[in-house]
């Protein structure tokens, strides 16, 4: 909060000025009465002196990015920007009328339970922005409001930026990350850390590297952030769970941390679920949310964004994937109404400092590029120029000729006829594409059989079968004698081998059930977070531990649909079964929709949890599972297809 004097509110057609509510560095913010809808706004207005081509351009940035995520229920809506009759930019705001973050945890400390709450409901508006591409680059306790419902409200994105744009950054240091503290660019990580340092300022009532009693610099803070040890809570009412889930998004290093917001905000609900709580919900943003299943309800939400309409035309708001965002320019003419910059903070006791970009390229630097992936590419498969070539969605087939097997065939037939002659080799057409090779081998109890007759030619000599590779990597002269995974190790590496698309994933790891009372032999897991979902790829040892863990899950009550599958056409033994209910997984902190696939002849199963049903539907498209012929192994040297499954309800 500055101590200059705020200068004259401006005059808007149809705002009645009220009062004076605060004053930053660049900007004053005024209370406003809309005369017709008769309800009390905020006015963010620049100040006469300040309208240099800086600011006008955080001004405009402000203006945009938040417009853009106007309608995210922890996000303060912007209703109006325009230029006022004297000259000056502003911004018409949703006025949130509680004291926000910094006034209160200067006045008293929060509880635990509110921490929660609203550090996962502040968590979902920077994963929202962040799927929008922007990073907010200034969150801390006075960039949160507090609305009329007690809700949290993220505001203040002057200094924000759209990823890929680095040509100016700002920092308030007690909340800063270290990275940006060094003059780099950052990352979403950089924001889950300011948040962190935010959850952590409301419960300690202190910054988390200020230390009472001793000289708190601006320089001491850096000092600190870049490498000192993390001071404790200092409070017995706050759980070690919240403080290790803090701790760890405020590690040093942003691998160390939660790679996301919404992976901070999952962690959150995980300590709620260990204190018997309801997990608050996150709304996030997804770029396929148009017609929701109507059981979509609490816990994570998907909601579209829009921008607000000033003179321009109403559209809606994509977000992308980091690495396929489309060129962003950020209008910097006045006076069109959304082509205005924003100013810095306002209303604060730490200013936000501004500070040159370092000389390093802004990019997109997310710890979980693209979650979804494709799966593992599908294998090639060598097809000869005569053979014919048949998909089915990203599964691969070859019809081989069937002229060339009668060949064969009658090749085979002859050379037994004629001499008693052994056939050794080659089914399969050659990559020219012309005759079989077939080699004729002797019968030495043969008078008939004479070693030069039966001497073939250099250029008919096909190799013999070195028969079969086995998923783990041993070759046998029989499919059959490839082994069974036997022990977590090999259970781990068989999931790898049935399933490519596991190496698709950007964000896997091995989970263990083995240890469960009514498990009679070992079952191991990948769980593949993709975000609004998860993958969960299984090998249980024993098909009846399987059937009687999925017969409790699914019961009549608790199914909503079953399928029958199928693989490249044809069906296979086995069902696929939609949860009627959303499944709470104490461990990770999550509640979703599961469908689970289930095949006990291979003693395997899949499940796909979403946060909402279509983000489980979207999960199971991207699995890819080798023929189930292919399992235990393959013939040398050829390469399996990997297929996809089709569900069709009964």
């Amino acid at each position: 909060m500055t101590n200059r004097p705020p200068a004259a509110p401006p005059r808007i057609p149809g705002l009645t000025h009220l009062q004076h509510l605060g004053s930053g560095g660049f900007a004053d913010v005024f209370l406003y009465e809309d005369d017709l809808l008769g309800r009390k706004v905020a006015v963010k207005v620049l100040l006469p002196d300040h309208l240099d081509a800086d600011v006008l351009r955080y001004f405009t940035n402000e203006a945009n990015l938040m417009a853009r995520l106007s309608n995210h229920p922890s996000i303060v809506t912007v209703y109006q920007a325009a230029v006022s009759s004297d000259g000056r930019p502003f911004l018409v705001m949703e006025y949130c009328s509680r004291p926000n973050l910094h006034a209160r945890f200067r006045s008293s400390r929060f509880s635990e339970l509110e921490t929660l709450r609203l550090g996962i409901q502040i968590a979902g508006a920077v994963e929202t922005a962040h799927r929008a591409r922007i990073l907010h680059r200034d969150i801390k306790p006075a960039n949160i409001l507090v609305t009329d419902y007690g809700r949290p409200a993220l505001t203040d994105f002057g200094i924000a930026s759209v990823t890929g744009d680095a040509s100016q950054s700002g920092l308030s240091v007690p909340w800063a990350s270290p990275e940006a503290l060094a003059g780099e660019v950052g990352d979403v990580r950089s924001d889950v850390y300011s948040l962190a340092a935010t959850l952590y300022t409301v419960l300690a009532g202190r910054s988390p590297f200020e230390i009472r009693g001793a000289s708190n610099t601006t320089t001491q803070l850096v000092e600190r952030i870049a490498a000192g040890d993390l001071p404790s809570i200092g409070r017995p009412d706050v759980s070690s769970d919240l403080e290790s889930v803090l701790g760890q998004a405020l590690d040093h290093r942003p691998e160390n941390r939660q790679p996301s917001a919404i992976a901070l905000a999952h962690a959150l609900q995980r300590v709620q679920i260990a204190r018997g709580l309801p997990p608050t919900s996150i709304d996030v943003i997804d770029e396929e949310v148009e017609h929701e299943d109507p059981d979509d309800e609490a816990y994570t939400q998907l909601r579209s964004t829009a921008t607000v309409s000033s003179g321009r035309p109403f559209q809606s708001m994509p977000a992308y994937p980091p690495g396929s965002e489309p060129d962003v320019t950020v209008a910097a003419n006045l006076p069109r109404a959304m082509d205005i910059p924003a100013a810095a903070d306002l209303a604060e006791v730490e200013q936000t400092a501004l500070r040159p970009s370092s000389p390093s390229t802004g990019r997109w630097q997310s710890a979980n590029p693209s979650p979804w992936g494709v799966a593992a590419p599908v294998p090639s498969v060598p097809v000869p120029p005569t053979g014919e070539m048949a998909t089915s969605g990203s599964s691969l087939n070859v019809v081989r000729p069937k002229r060339n097997l009668v060949t064969v065939a009658a090749i085979g037939l002859a050379a037994l006829l004629v001499g008693g002659a052994t056939v050794y080799a080659s089914g399969v057409a050659n990559q020219g594409g012309g005759a079989v090779g077939v080699v004729a081998r002797p019968d030495v109890s043969s008078p008939a059989a004479s070693p030069a007759a039966s001497e073939p030619a250099p250029d008919q000599i096909t190799a013999a079968p070195t028969g079969f590779a086995c998923w783990d990597s041993s070759t046998t002269s029989q499919l059959k004698n490839c082994p069974a995974p036997k022990g977590k190790a090999q259970d781990y590496e068989y999931l790898l081998h049935a399933f490519p698309s596991i190496a698709g994933h950007q964000n896997c790891e091995k989970r263990d059930s083995s240890n469960k009372s009514d498990y009679t032999h070992t079952t191991v897991m990948w769980d593949c977070e993709l975000g609004s979902a998860l993958l969960r790829y299984r090998y249980w040892e024993s098909a009846k531990d399987g059937k009687r863990h999925y017969s409790r899950k699914y019961s009549v009550a608790d199914t909503k649909a079953t399928f029958d599958l199928y693989l490249a056409g044809k069906k296979v033994s086995g069902w696929a079964k939609e949860s009627r209910h959303r499944y709470v997984d104490a461990e990770k902190g999550t509640s979703r929709f599961v469908t689970t696939i289930w095949l006990p002849k291979q003693k395997l199963s899949l499940s796909a949890e979403g946060d909402t049903r279509k983000a489980m539907r979207k999960a199971l498209t991207v699995i890819r599972i080798v023929p189930l012929k292919d399992l235990r192994g393959s013939s040398a040297g050829a390469e399996a297809p990997a297929l996809v499954f089709k569900l069709k309800k009964r």
